[in-house]
């Protein structure tokens, strides 16, 4: 089972490699507010997630308190993969 740290290096990591990717991503930046993340992203973000920790988001689980930063993200990763 991942620890929230190591689920959170692993979304830096995703982040930082995106074509479009500028300045550098640590688990506070708002990902949202910073303009890291628009609607097109945050399915892609979605689909890495799902595929890489082996977790199902439901629709109603897809929400800006869930996906506003990186330590938010790794949370909630690591409460559905438990």
């Amino acid at each position: 089972m991942s620890t929230k740290e190591s689920i959170a290096a692993v979304l830096i990591d995703y982040l930082q490699s995106a074509p479009d990717a500028q300045g550098v991503v640590d688990e506070e930046t708002d990902l949202l507010e910073s303009g890291r993340l628009d609607s097109i992203q945050v399915m892609d973000l979605v689909c890495f997630l799902e595929s890489r920790f082996r977790v199902t988001m439901q629709p109603q689980d897809i929400t800006p308190d869930n996906l506003r930063s990186v330590d938010r993200i790794a949370r909630y990763v690591r409460a559905r993969a438990a």
